[in-house]
């Protein structure tokens, strides 16, 4: 067994390793950065479960009206091609029975002319209706979405806006805490030179 001897007693009281500013600067840079990068994947969780299910409601509310105005626009453009085929087949069928007519009673003829004069008279003015009647929905529509639009993006920048606000907090008490931190390590190592 080989017993070392220690020469200079004072090899033993190594002072411990004082961090200087810089190093504690850097260690807390590494740390800060890795913090700042789980701070913004946990923003991005806390944005989704925040927002995410008022945005797909808000979404569904659009993307439903819309169905809802594509289908009354459908509804519409169906009911006038309706109308439309029933009153040109019904002119269709008076210019037949006039032709005919024409043919068999000349003296009736100024009667059928006036008759279809009428026809084609309340042909075209149901049509300008319809046509007044669906650019009065489609405007409504239109103003009626974008209302909701709208009212949906205040709701969102207010929730932002809020967001950001508690964002900004806890940022602030985290800076104290690292203050804090900082103040104690301060006032560890002067215990240690002390």
């Amino acid at each position: 067994m080989t017993n070392t001897t220690i020469e200079n007693p004072s090899q033993l009281d190594d002072k411990p390793s004082q961090q200087t500013p810089e190093t504690i600067n850097a260690e807390n840079h590494h740390h800060t950065h890795s913090e700042s990068q789980a701070e913004d994947n946990s923003l991005s969780m806390v944005r989704d479960i925040l927002f995410g299910e008022q945005k797909r409601e808000h979404d569904q509310r659009i993307i439903d009206l819309e169905l809802l105005i594509d289908n009354h626009d459908q509804k519409i453009r169906y009911d006038m091609s309706n109308d439309f085929d029933i009153l040109h087949t019904e002119i269709r069928l008076l210019n037949q029975l006039l032709s005919d007519e024409n043919k068999a009673r000349l003296d009736d003829n100024i009667q059928h002319q006036k008759r279809f004069k009428e026809i084609s008279q309340q042909h075209l003015v149901l049509s300008e209706n319809m046509q007044k009647m669906f650019t009065q929905l489609s405007t409504k529509m239109t103003s009626e979405i974008a209302a909701l639009r709208k009212e949906f993006a205040q709701e969102q920048q207010d929730l932002m806006n809020l967001f950001e606000e508690e964002h900004a907090k806890l940022k602030k008490d985290k800076a104290d805490r690292e203050l804090l931190a900082n103040t104690f390590a301060e006032l560890a190592k002067q215990l240690e030179s002390s």
